[in-house]
């Protein structure tokens, strides 16, 4: 009686998502044969089957939405390990509810590492963009000058001031990118300038 409480508690607990509370009650029936085969489900709080409820519960709080990354894998791991543990047979319930609480701990330490991982990439990407974003305005704000004349197209101006400035900047972040290389994507800005104004590009067709 004292399990069958716990587990429509769980079911019916808010906090929980519907798919985890699901996946509580398919283990209901499983918990439920093991209470009255094995005392110690009761007197032990380290009983791995009351551990096992404990974790999967404690982590399902992480999720808020089932949208967020890797509630699915979350989920498919829990679903499988009930399967397990309801095709076990009774007598070794306890030690497969030890094994499975292992495997899900060893598949969530991957997963927290993966997601550790990611984040630390995601930041980092963020961090370069922004000081892609910052160099190339201070290249822009160097061509300015160059720029200010009316007879330079609108679209040349345009294209200076965003995709190759953008272009220039993430060649000087890089270092793979020689200084020479640097440098003559730098000068490009003066040669292109120039050749889009007739009165001076006519001047010198070999340039």
């Amino acid at each position: 009686e004292v399990t069958r409480m716990v587990l429509e508690n769980l079911t019916v607990d808010e906090r929980l998502l519907p798919r985890v509370r699901g996946l509580l009650d398919e283990l209901g029936p499983t918990l439920m044969e093991l209470a009255e085969s094995d005392a110690r489900f009761f007197s032990d709080a380290r009983h791995p089957a009351r551990q096992f409820l404990e974790r999967v519960t404690d982590r399902s709080l992480a999720y808020a939405t089932e949208a967020e990354p890797g509630f699915e894998r979350f989920v498919r791991d829990i679903g499988r390990a009930t399967q397990t543990l309801a095709a076990c047979p009774a007598v070794e319930r306890t030690q497969h509810f030890a094994l499975e609480l292992e495997r899900l701990q060893q598949q969530w330490e991957r997963d927290d590492r993966t997601q550790t991982k990611l984040r630390e990439e995601t930041a980092r990407r963020l961090l370069h963009i922004e000081q892609r974003n910052l160099l190339a305005e201070r290249l822009v704000h160097e061509w300015r000058s160059a720029m200010l004349d009316d007879a330079i197209p609108r679209p040349v101006v345009e294209f200076v001031s965003g995709p190759w400035a953008q272009a220039v900047a993430e060649a000087q972040l890089n270092p793979a990118v020689g200084v020479d290389e640097q440098h003559r994507l730098t000068h490009v800005v003066d040669d292109l300038l120039w050749s889009v104004q007739p009165s001076r590009s006519r001047k010198n067709p070999a340039r």
